[in-house]
């Protein structure tokens, strides 16, 4: 929205002025390609709010938090997902399928959650499994996380 030079509905600068409350909407779902993604935000279930999204040509584990419908003006509306990454560093262990991770889906990382960040949906690339196991070598907690669709990278 950089052509409609937004401003804060408090600012006395000239401008069109942003009002949060009107042009944001929350959704506690969205559909992508016939499957359901849903936040952390939906107080009913937080089952499907884990997905693979896409980072160039490299798959990321996230958990989605909250799915919004943005609109300004008479402007087409843009669907939009507040997500937070699965930390990884190179301090996880080797595991016996890291040759063939991105050949079979598979990401390893902690049980942490990076800082949010808004991403359009479109990014969203498939569900996951998300299978928590301990590392005797780390002394930490870690999750395995398998991606539902095999036939992307």
């Amino acid at each position: 929205y950089t052509d409609l030079n937004l401003v804060s509905d408090l600012s006395c600068d000239d401008g069109t002025p942003f009002r949060a409350n009107k042009v944001a909407r929350a959704l506690t779902y969205i559909r992508k390609d016939g499957i359901r993604y849903g936040c952390t935000m939906n107080r009913r279930t937080q089952a499907d709010s884990f997905a693979f999204i896409s980072q160039g040509r490299v798959r990321v584990p996230v958990q989605i938090t909250a799915l919004f419908v943005v609109g300004v003006l008479d402007t087409i509306p843009h669907v939009c997902a507040v997500v937070r990454r699965l930390v990884s560093d190179d301090d996880i262990p080797a595991m016996p399928w890291d040759l063939y991770a991105s050949t079979l889906g598979i990401h390893v990382s902690y049980t942490e959650l990076g800082p949010q960040e808004v991403i359009p949906v479109s990014r969203i690339e498939c569900p996951l499994a998300l299978i928590p196991v301990y590392s005797n070598i780390i002394k930490k907690d870690l999750w395995i996380t398998i991606s539902f669709d095999h036939a992307g990278n």
